[in-house]
């Protein structure tokens, strides 16, 4: 029986043509996916900065809480200092394409949650958990909009 079927296999492989054309040239296409991307610095430069800005925004949370007895003005000033990242961030990405078409839904999300933590804030103003969990929540907003516009590298 497999000597049958190794025939058969056989005849058939044999009726084959020799060469195949391909309908349009792929070499362009296997060049792209071989050679390294071109990586522009503005993505990192973004990266960077944000960083920096959340470090320094972790560091002024815990400098200004000494500072403000008064939690509205922690609150705002925190929320002016986060909007300045973000405003930061979509600069640096104006002209880079977006890996996902939710990725605003999912921003207006982090929004009406934050929005939801102020208002428990203004009920509890001592609570630090709160304070961390807004902080928390403007920190992943950074992420998400970092994450989208970065380009992913393929893996070769």
């Amino acid at each position: 029986m497999t000597e049958n079927f190794e025939k058969s296999l056989r005849d058939k492989i044999s009726q084959l043509p020799r060469n195949t054309v391909p309908d349009r040239d792929l070499w362009p296409g296997i060049e792209m996916a071989i050679l390294p991307k071109k990586r522009t610095l503005l993505p990192r430069l973004a990266v960077a900065a944000s960083l920096i800005l959340a470090v320094t925004t972790a560091y002024w949370v815990v400098d200004v809480r000494s500072r403000y007895p008064n939690n509205d003005q922690l609150i705002a000033q925190l929320s002016e200092s986060h909007r300045q990242q973000i405003h930061a961030l979509e600069v640096a990405f104006k002209n880079t394409d977006s890996l996902t078409d939710n990725w605003q839904q999912q921003i207006g999300d982090l929004d009406r949650a934050a929005d939801a933590i102020k208002k428990a804030l203004r009920q509890d103003p001592d609570n630090t958990a709160l304070l961390k969990m807004l902080t928390r929540v403007y920190q992943q907003q950074i992420d998400l909009l970092e994450r989208v516009h970065t380009p992913v590298n393929p893996v070769i």
